[in-house]
């Protein structure tokens, strides 16, 4: 609220019994600032407001309690026979991410009550990440492998302007993340690769997935999961067994033996067709 200016009289009461008045003069100073400020942008502007017109310039010392977020001149002067005066208020841009804050503008000059006011400095600092790409990654193969694809590479960048610290993080044995941690810079970016090792090579026949994990562990912001697919088919495999055939005959037939037995057999894991 505001202090008017006047003449007050100051009774102490103690023990039921009340002092003799004591006069004394309200003189403050009236601090008009904005609601806030955003770091790193155009500057704001205050006012100093004095109860009455001064007859001679009076000089208004100014000051911030966190000089990193904003910033005010020393100090500005109201002009004889004005009541107010603007100063520019300026935030700073200090790359740190923070929680928006209130800090305090105070305004001193002889002969007043000092004014004081607050205003939100908003932090624009931030550190987000976003994963490219976003689908599946999807393989596929017999069992013993090969399998294709056999890699997939994954791209997280920093959309903000702070650096961020993150992590990866899968569950199955037969895949490996690498790089598995790192920092990035505002605006940056870092490539992690992920790869069917040979352990895939050993799974039977059947569908597997897992997901990756990407973690800000700096804010939080933009921390995200990716799906991992892995088909396993089995492999057909021929097996041929039969006796020689060797036959005899005169001309015109007839041959004896006539004809022999080939077993056709399939030990592998798939269907196959001959």
């Amino acid at each position: 609220g505001s202090v008017p200016n006047d003449t007050a009289a100051l009774v102490v009461v103690a023990n039921g019994i009340s002092s003799d008045p004591v006069s004394f003069t309200l003189n403050p100073i009236a601090l008009t600032l904005p609601a806030s400020v955003t770091e790193n942008c155009v500057a704001g502007s205050g006012t100093v407001t004095l109860p009455t017109a001064a007859a001679a310039d009076t000089v208004v010392s100014l000051s911030s309690a966190n000089t990193a977020k904003v910033t005010v001149p020393a100090s500005v002067t109201v002009l004889a026979g004005q009541t107010s005066a603007t100063f520019a208020i300026t935030p700073g841009n200090d790359a740190i991410l923070s929680s928006n804050q209130a800090i305090g503008i105070s305004a001193v000059a002889s002969g007043y009550q000092s004014g004081f006011a607050s205003l939100i400095v908003i932090d624009d600092d931030t550190a987000v990440i976003s994963i490219s790409p976003t689908a599946t990654f999807t393989s596929t193969g017999g069992t013993g492998g090969p399998f294709t694809p056999a890699s997939n590479v994954y791209t997280i960048t920093n959309t903000g302007n702070t650096s961020v610290t993150w992590s990866g993080a899968i569950t199955q044995s037969w895949l490996t993340l690498s790089p598995t941690s790192g920092t990035i810079p505002g605006g940056g970016n870092a490539t992690v690769t992920l790869t069917l090792n040979s352990a895939a090579n050993s799974l039977a026949t059947g569908s597997y997935s897992d997901t990756i994990t990407f973690t800000n562990t700096f804010t939080g912001d933009g921390t995200t999961t990716r799906a991992v697919s892995l088909s396993v088919a089995g492999t057909p495999a021929m097996s041929v067994t039969a006796g020689a055939l060797a036959s005899t005959g005169g001309v015109g037939g007839t041959f004896a033996p006539s004809s022999a037995l080939f077993t056709i057999q399939n030990p592998g894991t798939a269907s196959m067709s001959w």
